[in-house]
């Protein structure tokens, strides 16, 4: 196995931790209770973020601790879990819960099956991407649609944009992204007069 590629599958696995978000949220039954959870959550992580840029010693142990997960750009802007995190508060608070639910889902499981996939066996190179990578991202995304009992049209479409989306982002702004657009698209799928909420 490559460094590059031990190195990411590292890196997934920590993303893996991004679970506790969506499957805390499946045993909750209170979407106002879910959100102050992570908004904690997310105000504790920026504290960190706004220590280890006013406190150079912390910021030392910091990377000491997490450079081996982290892309060379996140030493010094906001890490994917930042991003995570956000989207996370927004996609609770806009959509219902199933589609809150299966949209962070995407990000997590889907992403990951397109980063693991196309390192190691993607040969299909489509800009900076992999046909293998994103066929693994729509296949995990489409499935966890289909187990969440949503309509197979709506999983398909949810699937594609999450696919999409991911094919077309750079870096981590991904981790905004995908559960927000895929959530949107479901969420509009299954009641369609949000549409005229939204024009309103």
């Amino acid at each position: 196995m490559s460094t590059s590629i031990f190195k990411e599958l590292k890196r997934k696995l920590f993303h893996l931790t991004g679970l506790a978000i969506p499957v805390g949220y499946y045993f909750v039954n209170d979407k106002r209770i879910a959100l102050i959870i992570v908004i904690i959550l997310t105000a504790v992580y920026f504290s960190i973020e706004l220590r280890r840029r006013i406190d150079p010693k912390f910021g030392e142990r910091f990377l000491l601790r997490f450079s081996h997960i982290m892309r060379p750009e996140e030493r010094k802007t906001v890490t994917a879990s930042g991003y995570y995190l956000v989207s996370s508060i927004l996609t609770i608070a806009l959509f219902d819960k199933t589609v809150a639910i299966v949209s962070l889902l995407f990000l997590i499981l889907g992403d990951s099956a397109a980063a693991i996939v196309g390192k190691s066996l993607g040969e299909i190179k489509i800009s900076s991407k992999t046909l293998e990578g994103s066929l693994a991202c729509f296949s995990v995304c489409f499935l966890i649609a289909l187990i969440a009992r949503i309509n197979p049209f709506t999983a398909l479409a949810g699937a594609f944009t999450a696919t999409f989306v991911e094919f077309i982002s750079v870096g981590h702004y991904d981790n905004f992204t995908i559960p927000l657009a895929s959530g949107f698209v479901m969420q509009i799928l299954i009641d369609p007069s949000l549409l005229l909420s939204f024009s309103s």
